[in-house]
Formats: structure tokens, sequence, C-alpha cells
């Protein structure tokens, strides 16, 4: 019995090195994606790759549920309401995700990211609701937080903002009518789309959060790095191109914990130190 304890053990861990409680790729580190080894570059499947295939699908709930119940701006007094007034319809809210065992080595310091659809009352004034379709009645309902977590692509509500450490709100810029209607058509036709347990770029059947943001934005051009053996987005990086003059996604507020109810606004400086970086190109031995 110890034994194949330990054999599970070790295998969570090893998972843990390859998947993310929220949307990130996951490792100690990351590169460029022109820094990937010669052999993957030619079409090798890398070995961890190659692990999360085959065992992620069954070992990514047991890995997801080992966080914590709550992010500490949870129980911050007044931030659901200051979320409503601030929020915009099509603002990126990217998230540091509640503390779980695989936060600990993430390239990325912030772990997810979600879209912000609007609210009822704004989805019906600009024609979104009408997109949604037979989803409709979710979004009357509050589910306006759109998201590629769990299993799917799928809808909730504030709450998933809510729950976290940490948060960025980014904002597109010169979204008209008939642009945030196009934006609209794009995220919703991914809905019910699967989830990527395995968080590889290359997999086009499935998404990541990241690649559910990438997939309706792509002129902001996420780059993409290789990390834990695959081709990933990594979370920090759309937060670090809204940080360049006319990129067209704008810094709008970086929000976290105070004590154990508050909350404290900030700006670009303050979340720009967290931001991990791309490590020089390494040299490979193997993989």
């Amino acid at each position: 019995m110890a034994g194949r304890v330990r054999v599970r053990l070790a295998s969570l861990l090893l998972l843990a090195g390859a998947l993310s409680s929220g949307c990130s790729g996951a490792s100690s580190s990351y590169y460029s994606a022109d820094d990937a080894p010669r052999t993957v570059r030619e079409g090798d499947i890398d070995p961890r790759l190659a692990f999360t295939r085959t065992f992620g699908g069954q070992m990514s709930p047991i890995v997801r549920n080992m966080a914590a119940k709550y992010g500490r701006l949870h129980f911050a007094e007044g931030l659901q309401a200051h979320l409503t007034r601030i929020l915009q319809p099509l603002d990126i809210v990217v998230v540091r995700s509640r503390p779980a065992l695989t936060r600990a080595i993430f390239p990325s310091h912030f772990t997810h990211s979600i879209v912000w659809l609007g609210t009822p009352q704004q989805l019906r004034a600009n024609g979104g609701l009408r997109i949604a379709g037979k989803r409709g009645a979710d979004i009357l309902a509050g589910d306006t937080a759109y998201e590629s977590a769990g299993d799917e692509v799928r809808l909730r509500g504030i709450g998933q903002i809510l729950n976290t450490d940490e948060i960025v709100i980014l904002r597109p810029a010169s979204l008209g009518p008939a642009r945030a209607q196009a934006k609209y058509r794009a995220l919703l036709s991914k809905l019910g789309t699967p989830f990527d347990y395995n968080f590889d770029y290359a997999d086009t059947s499935r998404l990541t959060c990241m690649e559910a943001v990438a997939d309706a934005f792509p002129e902001f051009d996420i780059p993409v790095r290789y990390t834990a053996g695959r081709y990933a987005i990594i979370p920090d990086d759309i937060v670090r191109q809204a940080l360049i003059p006319g990129s067209g996604l704008r810094f709008v507020e970086y929000i976290s914990a105070r004590g154990a109810d508050g909350y404290t606004l900030g700006g670009a400086d303050e979340a720009a130190p967290m931001l991990s970086e791309a490590k020089p190109k390494p040299q490979y031995a193997a993989y």
C-alpha cells in the first residue's frame, strides 16, 4: 500500500510540473518558441508532453482540486461592487489564482485569464445578448465571465474573478459596436470547447484560458513560449503587452488583497515588477 501511495504522489508531483491550477503552462522557467530544442522543432514530442497526454486527463482534476478553497480577495468587502462599476464589456481580466500546489512552480506570476462580457444590461445595449442566442439565459442570470477552465470553455459569474489573490484589468482600445459584436461571435462560438489540460498550443482541438483569449484577440500578437516540453502562451505576456505604448491594450487597474477583508488599488507600476521574464536560450543536453 505504501508503495502505491509513493508512486501516486510521485506522479502527482510530476504532473504538477506540467499543469497549472488555473491556466498557464507550468515550469520553473520558459523560453522563446525559437529556443525549443532542435528535436522538438523537427517534430519530436518531448517526454514531458507525452506524459501529460497519457495521464493528464485522469490527473488534472486531482491536481486542480489541491487548491485553497478561497483566494484572499474572496473576503474583500466592497470589491464586487467596485468591479461591477469599473469593468467594461470585453475587458480582459488576468488573475493570480488562489493558492495551490502547482502555483509554486508556475513560470507566470499571473495564472489565469477571463474575458468579462459585460453586465446583462450592457450586453443588451450593444447587441451581445442577441448574439449569445441560447446562452442568453445564462448571461441574464449573471454568467458573464468567459473562461476556459475545469473541463471546457464556459460562462461563470463574477465570483470567478473575486475568488483569487490578485487581479489585473486590461482594456482593448477602440472597440466600436461592429468590432465588439465580432468579438462576441468569436468568443461565444468556442463555448464548450474542451479545456486543454496539456497546455499544448499546437493542439488546436482544445483551448487553455490564454489560447481562448488569443483566439478572440489575435491583434495583440501574444508570443508563444516553450515551457515544460511544449509550446504555450504565458499569462504574464498579455499583461506585458498592455505596458507597450500603441499595443491596443490598456492597463486599467491592479487589485491586491489588504489585510483579512480589504483590497488595494494600484496600477502598472505595481504589477510590472512581478511579471516573469523569458530566460535566455538554454543549452540542451537532451530534452
